[in-house]
């Protein structure tokens, strides 16, 4: 009763801050439980489309985020899955980054293969981190994600997805430098 107006604000931006993140922690439980359960319908789509107006719902400035593609890389696959395969690696990249550093994003084919790479500076993880980051419920210690609230879930869900299209995907980091995360899809 005696909280003032602005305290009121606070609690109530706080509520819905976790409420948010509840509702994302939902929704990758339900991604999950329904890729260990359903098989997905495969038909040819543009990877590079699905990517760019996945980027662009970001809505980040012009020099946050950069995509290098050819327009038109075509993969068998699922559209739903694969933008959130874009979704979970950009969610990373903007969450451990400066705010000002440069996201840079590379899509490539070639008559067998789609390459993806996504690319950020800052922390990094540590070599005895990066064989577990796509195991459900890991998370790497502290020095990498601060006070970033991370459920472990999203690295592993984008492990299922490239793992559903029967793919490859990887990363490979330098501490303090730079994190490259690299899938591999086949074209067919």
């Amino acid at each position: 009763k005696k909280a003032s107006s602005k305290e009121l604000k606070e609690t109530l931006t706080s509520n819905l801050e976790e409420v948010d993140k509840l509702s994302k922690l939902a929704e990758m439980l339900l991604n999950l439980s329904r890729l260990d359960n359903d098989k997905l319908e495969f038909r040819l789509v543009d990877f590079s489309k699905i990517a760019e107006e996945t980027i662009c719902s970001y809505k980040q400035p012009k020099t946050r985020i950069e995509i290098l593609s050819k327009k038109q890389i075509k993969v068998k696959g699922n559209e739903i899955a694969l933008a959130d395969l874009v979704k979970i690696l950009v969610d990373n990249a903007i969450k451990y980054s400066p705010s000002d550093s440069l996201i840079s994003i590379s899509l490539s084919d070639d008559d067998k293969r789609v390459v993806l790479k996504v690319k950020n500076t800052g922390p990094g993880i540590s070599p005895e981190k990066i064989e577990h980051i796509f195991e459900r419920f890991y998370r790497a210690d502290n020095s990498r994600t601060g006070n970033k609230k991370s459920y472990g879930l999203g690295l592993s869900l984008a492990k299922k997805i490239v793992a559903l299209h029967k793919g490859q995907i990887s990363a490979k980091s330098i501490p303090d430098v730079e994190t490259i995360f690299t899938v591999i899809l086949p074209v067919n």
